[in-house]
């Protein structure tokens, strides 16, 4: 480094700075030769060329995407594959006289005002909504929940200081009604306080319409929720500038100027699917960004290929946080081959079972190989251990893989390093190759870090980021500008072409045996691969590729290269078949291309230890040819080699193929002289000194038996903390990588110790990858070992059949002495499912379709489960879970449901916890596949739900006599070398079972086999990753236990006449009383099947009832059918009688259950998600006959009231309140014959009586509004002489206050008789209920001059025919009170609130 004066000192802060090349490292080009090309050829910048991104989606607002310098726009395309943004617009609307649309899907209170200038010939709107946060990235949604959290809580702390203030002033008078005042402003701030606490921002409503213009359809959206202020009538949407399909005018909108969020449309299936586009991350934009920006004033800022242009594909879900999906990348492809683009960047991936298989494997191929795209992909960034690159672009043939590179330009300015690199290389967590078939893993690097456009939603114009995402797209920009000048030149493009001019052009980069599986072929250079096409085009006249597949001749070994890593691999020489087959182009001519065809290779190797033969000629039909390796006298460690063919008429081609050579050397465990007992489970990795950026790999060869091992690690004497990665990996057949060991980062002060413990599989080889972080300055130095240790177990998976009560479980120490202190533990309940029903259909949608004929089909399972208790559930699908490059299915997810067909939450491959409430649970699966066949084996397919419980301890014992007897093992057992002990498991506690726990499902968990000793884990105890044991103490020392439930215990005769446990036989019947008993239980069946609104149902319905009243009148079952019944009439009849006096309809009225009641269609909301298109139809027509119908009169209201009120007191009468009273009044249980059935028979007679008693106080208390309320009256006419009724109000309030009605006293009584029986106020169930009941004793004002608005509190109505203003089954939430005492609902608050937190205003006031 030179030095720098004093005179330099002072005067660079004044010397020009020529910025651009300061910052030119902030967007790398430089490393991979575009710019010099660009200076070569500045029109060969891009243009002409389509790059298809596949990521997270394009901000199409974002700067530098606007446009290319030739002034076409910069997004062909905004597309989203996921479905994530897709909006249901099945339901059509006509607007009114005004313009004025309202819709079923928006619900009553929501009506939104058209544009009259638009055009729609045919009068028909498209309607249909969707939930904002459903769409915003999670970082948006955070960004903005938090904003509308502090405005909340704003007026939420304004509304309790005046509430707080009322109280202080409240009356002091003693008078009853003064009293009442006060209690009711005294509990006000509490409840202010309780609705802070528990509100829940669901976030603003999103209201669509879309339309045929005569010419294309086009979509417009009502973002007025995304305001404080919200016209009554939606003016928002009349202002919104209608969009189209995205392709065809390049036009996007914005949901508001708080969240900067940019989103596009398309609008599929005749206008029934709207799809609003927007990225679910950040990602996508960035990656557009280094791809192919253009800043005119700032160039730069550019990316590689400014001229190309982009088509964003989204196959990001932003329901699962931006994880691809399959149907994402499948109508990604699609849209590639549909816009014919050039090249593919796909800034994705993640580890793999199986490389270069699966279905997406084969679309790949299919975009490839047919369709001739260049399909370009990042290798993940898993590194530095060997085989972590990722799929798909490490893993599939047809991908060009992309490894990370940092330069020293880079590191001062994008990273602003104070000291730069000294050279460039790959950042440390590149993934590395081999793949685990053998293949490189590994094609090319190229600048790994980029500060570029994000989208406007971050609020930032710029960002830095580095991964091999970044890569990925630098690679691609770079290839765009050769393609770019080969069809500025009229060359051929082809992808095997163009792939062996950049493998075969690249700068090698590094040394050592791991160069090539780091660097790939080496760093991406432009202007090399350019010169190279236009050498090679007449040669490259007929396009071929050439495949290397290769067979162990003495193993089952295949794949696309040579691995050798396993202990016994490289114990001898070892041959292998290498098949060699010349690929052509699907329409290349068979007789002039395909039968002349004859290459002369020249096939050599780069190390001595291969051998192979000289020449091959190779013929259309391809050659079989051997390779020797003899890696017997390689040192322990890594070793590379390659056997290359090339063109014996023309070297300067280069390889025209590869096939890679990898062998490992492992040490074996004990070789390095290690005292003391256990010094044969002990590898000494030594002492190893790291400069910034430096690895160090050691293998170690796994002693049979072992199970787990611990890497140490001690800090050196070094100045300053420093971060160092750790990586233990080892390989499974069909087994992603990251399955057996285990990852680090580690900062260690001097002389720190780090101790990383992990599971490992005996007999196989273990990689120990050290890296001192390339950013980290400075010498550092580490101390390692790598302990080993053994617990084999006979059965190695415990499993406690229902029945046998416990298991026992043969422990080994098969090396070296151990320490066992087993514990068992149950955490989570399995639930298996079978589906109730399948749905198998052809997915024919425009996005949907390939080329060839293949059309996806879709098989939709549904499944249906019942808990008893709320809780977190994982939907699981073990066959087809965790398989997802590698998969064969093209999508797979599951929606799950609650009752009231909320959408609770999605999985896809990798399910996670669902929150889920106690009830009826409705899964759908959907499975996609274009092979039919395969999609019908699938018809019947299982689903595993598993459900998070607390913790049960199984108990362990030494014996089974302990077991039987209870005695748990206490002491901890050390085992020799060699010794086996036998432990018992179980039996499990059964008091402790959850409810949902009944036969036939399981219970899983794990029997950690020891524990932590103290002095063993040193330094290393406590918190922080590497920590040796888990939160319990637990080694990685585990076996899996799962226990299937028995049967619940059947009842026997015990010798005093009872059954075992007390309770007693049910009463014996004669067969006259079984028949009729049997015959009065079908006919109730039957009665409660019967329809209300079928009149012949309804007429046998009364004729039945009156039969079995007749026969069995004091049948508890039959009188309670009968109320439910009538509740549900009155709740209809008071609904209609409502709604046509001009009050809101709430959604329930006469439910006192605390459950949503929906007349005759309870059933109906237990079904899956969708209704057919007939079955709306039919529903809209029944709804519209409603309409049309004249509403009930008040008399019919009156009446269905008191119908319920007599069938409750039928049920009341036929209870025996006195035998009911002393039974509960008992302080201990009854005992002896016929004790658990009386207790069953009385806690029934209790239920009933309160069912009884509640619905009727509803009743009496509706029938007093009905009787109170002012008939509705007809429209003035015009000379028709108009009274002033507010005097008489007035004095109706005043009459009202002063004297109650007999009705009321009613009431009273009702409700006092009620709470006889029940805590109203502490029951969820009773507690809307018991709100209501208190506001008309607190409110009785409120009634008289409020009559039609119901009770806050009891599933009420507002003033406005909106969403209710009290709590309860379908209350709002508090609502500040407009002028006059009226109520308005609160935009901030939630829609819904628990059934006990109500509110209601009185004169102005909340």
């Amino acid at each position: 480094m030179s030095s720098v004066t004093e005179a330099d000192k002072t005067a660079a802060p004044h010397a020009a700075v020529d910025t651009a090349e300061l910052f030119a490292g902030a967007m790398p080009k430089a490393e991979i030769g575009a710019v010099e090309f660009l200076k070569a050829h500045p029109e060969y910048d891009g243009r002409n060329v389509v790059v298809a991104i596949f990521d997270t989606g394009v901000d199409p607002g974002a700067a530098g995407l606007q446009t290319t310098p030739d002034g076409r726009p910069k997004i062909v395309d905004l597309l989203d594959g996921t479905g994530s943004g897709d909006v249901d617009m099945s339901e059509v609307v006509e607007a009114d006289a005004t313009g004025t649309l309202a819709a079923r899907c928006w619900g009553d209170d929501v009506k939104v005002q058209i544009n009259q200038d638009w055009k729609n010939p045919s009068g028909k709107w498209h309607v249909g909504s969707k939930a904002a946060f459903d769409l915003f990235p999670n970082q948006l949604k955070e960004r903005i929940r938090n904003e509308r959290q502090k405005r909340f809580s704003e007026q939420q702390r304004v509304a309790h200081t005046a509430a707080t203030a009322a109280a202080a002033d409240a009356p002091g008078g003693k008078s009853t009604e003064d009293k009442k005042r006060a209690e009711e402003l005294q509990a006000r701030p509490k409840l202010l306080q309780d609705m802070a606490d528990k509100h829940k921002d669901f976030g603003p409503m999103l209201h669509c319409v879309v339309w045929h213009d005569g010419d294309v359809w086009r979509a417009a959206v009502d973002t007025s929720d995304m305001y404080e202020e919200a016209d009554d009538i939606r003016g928002r949407l009349r202002d919104f500038a209608p969009l189209t399909d995205f392709h065809r005018e390049h036009q996007y909108g914005t949901f508001s100027a708080e969240d900067a969020l940019n989103f596009g449309v398309n609008i599929y299936d005749e206008g029934k699917v709207l799809s609003i586009v927007v990225d679910a991350g950040s990602h996508g934009t960035h990656v557009a960004g280094i791809t192919a920006a253009y800043h005119p004033d700032r160039p730069e800022c550019n990316g590689v290929a400014p001229g190309a242009q982009i088509i964003s594909c989204k196959i990001g879900d932003s329901r699962l946080g931006g994880m691809e999906t399959m149907p994402g990348l499948a109508r990604a492809i699609a849209a590639v081959i549909s816009h014919k683009a050039d090249l593919i960047n796909m800034s994705y991936g993640e580890a793999t079972a199986t490389p270069d298989q699966g279905h997406f494997n084969k679309l790949a191929w299919e975009v490839v190989h047919r369709q001739g795209t260049i399909f370009i992909s990042s290798a993940g960034n898993s590194g530095p251990a060997l085989t972590t690159a990722g799929a798909p672009g490490g893993t599939s043939s047809a991908i060009i893989s992309i490894g990370a590179y940092v330069s020293p330009d880079m590191a001062a300015a994008a990273h602003s390093l104070r000291a730069g690199e000294g050279a460039g290389r790959n950042y440390n967590w590149s993934s590395r190759g081999p793949s685990a078939d053998g293949a490189m893993g590994v094609s090319l690097s190229a600048p790994g870090a980029a500060i570029a456009v994000v989208p406007q939603w971050t609020t930032a114009a710029r960002q830095l980021m580095n991964g091999t995402s970044m890569a990925s797209p630098c690679a691609c920009g770079g290839v765009a500008l050769v393609l770019s000048g080969l069809k500025a030149e009229g060359q051929t493009i082809t992808p095997n072409r163009v792939r062996r001019a950049l493998e075969n052009t690249a700068k090698p980069v590094g040394d050592g045996p791991d160069a090539k599986l780091t660097y790939g072929n080496g760093l991406l250079q432009v202007d090399k691969a350019f010169e190279y096409l236009q050498q090679s085009a007449e040669v490259d006249a007929i396009d071929i590729r050439y495949a290397a597949h290769v067979r162990r001749t003495d193993g089952s070994y295949t794949g696309r290269g040579i691995y050798m890593r396993e202990p016994l691999d490289s114990a001898q020489r070892r041959t292998f078949q290498a098949q060699l087959q010349p690929r052509f182009q699907e329409e290349a001519d068979v007789k002039e291309e395909q039968v002349a065809q004859e290459d002369r290779i020249a096939i050599s190797t780069s190390q001595a230890w291969i051998s192979a033969p000289a020449s091959l000629l190779l013929a259309a039909n391809g050659r079989n040819f051997e390779i020797s390796v003899d890696p017997t006298a390689l040192p322990e460690g890594l070793h590379y080699g390659e056997v290359v063919g090339h063109d014996a008429t023309a070297t300067w081609r280069g390889p025209l193929f590869r096939v890679p050579v990898t062998v490992v050397k492992p040490i074996e465990v004990g070789t390095q002289g290690v005292g003391g007992p256990n010094g044969n489970s002990i590898a000494q990795l030594g002492t190893q000194q790291y400069s910034p950026g430096q690895e160090t790999r050691h293998f170690i060869a796994v002693p049979e038996g072992a199970t787990w091992a611990r890497l140490r690690t001690t800090a050196g004497d070094f100045d300053t903390p420093k971060m160092f990665m750790l990586r233990a990996t080892q390989l499974l057949p069909q087994t992603r990588h990251s399955t057996l060991g285990k990852t680090a980062t580690a900062t260690l002060s001097a002389n720190a110790r780090h101790h990383m413990t992990f599971k490992v599989a005996g007999g196989g080889t273990l990689e120990v990858t050290t890296a001192q972080f390339w950013t980290q300055l400075g010498q550092g130095t580490l101390e390692q070992a790598v302990e080993f240790h053994g617990l084999t177990c006979d059965p190695s998976a415990a499993f406690i059949a229902g029945s046998s009560g416990n298991v026992k479980v043969q422990l080994r120490a098969p090396f070296r002495s151990e320490y066992v202190k087993p514990s068992a533990k149950l955490e989570a309940l399995i639930i298996p499912l079978r589906p109730i029903s399948s749905k198998l259909a052809p997915l024919e949608g425009p996005r949907d379709q390939l080329p060839r004929g293949h059309t996806p089909h879709g098989l939709t399972l549904t499944y249906k489960l019942k808990l008893e208790e709320a809780g977190k559930i994982i939907p699981r699908l073990p066959m087809l879970n965790g398989y997802c490059y590698d998969g064969e299915m093209e999508a797979q997810m599951v929606q799950v449901f609650d009752s009231n067909k909320a959408l609770l939450g999605v999985c896809d491959i990798y399910p996670s916890p669902i929150d889920v409430p106690a009830g009826d649970i409705t899964l759908r699966l959907f499975l996609r596949h274009e092979n039919t066949s395969l999609l019908k084996k699938f018809q019947h397919l299982p689903l595993e739900v598993k459900k998070k419980i607390e913790g049960i301890v199984v108990p362990v014992h030494g014996s089974n006599s302990d077991s039987v007897n209870g005695k748990k093992l206490g002491k901890e057992i050390m085992l020799a070398a060699g010794e086996r002990v036998a432990i018992f498991v179980g039996p499990a506690p059964i008091d402790k079972l959850p409810k949902d726990a009944t036969a036939g499902r399981v219970l899983e968990g794990a029997i950690a086999l020891s524990k932590s000793t103290g002095s063993e884990e040193g330094a290393s105890r406590g918190s922080g990753p590497g920590n040796a044991y888990d939160a319990n103490g637990n080694t990685p020392a585990t076996i899996p236990l799962r226990w299937l439930i028995a049967p619940k215990k059947e009842k026997h005769v015990g010798d005093n006449g009872d059954n075992g446990d007390g309770a007693e036989e049910e009463p014996k019947l004669s067969p006259a009383e079984k028949a009729s008993t049997k015959i009065r239980d079908t006919k109730l069946s039957i009665l409660k099947g019967l329809k209300s609104d079928n009149k012949k149902e309804a007429a046998l319905y009364e004729e039945l009832r009156k039969e079995l009243v007749t026969q069995h009148p004091d049948h508890l079952p039959l009188l309670s059918e009968a109320l439910t019944r009538r509740q549900k009439a009155a709740e209809k009849t008071v609904k209609l009688r409502k709604k046509a006096d001009g009050g809101g309809l709430a959604e329930t009225e006469l439910d006192t259950s605390g459950e949503s009641s929906n007349g005759d269609d309870t059933d109906d909301a237990a079904e899956e998600g969708t209704v057919g298109e007939e079955e709306k139809a039919a529903k809209v027509d029944q709804e519209k006959a409603q309409e049309d119908k004249p509403p009930p009169s008040p008399e019919e209201v009156e009446a269905d009231l008191q119908a319920v009120i007599s069938a409750a007191d039928d049920v009341i009468a036929a209870i025996n309140t006195d035998e009911l009273a002393k039974f509960l009044a008992q302080k201990c249980p009854e005992e002896g014959p016929d004790a658990s059935k009386r207790k069953k028979d009385f806690e029934e007679q209790k239920d009933a009586l309160v069912s009884a008693l509640s619905a009727k106080v509803a009743a009496l208390m509706d029938l007093e509004d009905f009787r109170k309320a002012p008939p509705a009256t007809a429209p003035a006419r015009e000379g028709d002489q108009v009274q002033d009724d507010s005097d008489k109000a007035g004095d109706t309030e005043a009459k009202a206050e002063k004297a109650p009605s007999a009705q009321e006293d009613v009431v009273e009584a009702a409700f006092r008789e009620l709470r006889k029986w029940v805590d109203t106020a502490g029951n969820k169930k009773q507690a809307s209920l018991h709100a209501a009941a208190g506001a008309a004793e607190r409110a009785p004002s409120l009634r008289a001059a409020h009559p039609g608005q119901g009770v806050a509190g009891r599933g009420g109505e507002d003033s406005g025919g909106g969403p209710a203003a009290g709590g309860g089954a379908a209350g709002a939430g508090v609502v500040p009170l407009g002028p006059g005492g009226t109520l308005r609902p609160c935009p901030q608050l939630p829609a819904k609130l628990p059934a006990p937190l109500t509110c209601w205003s009185v004169g102005g006031n909340l």
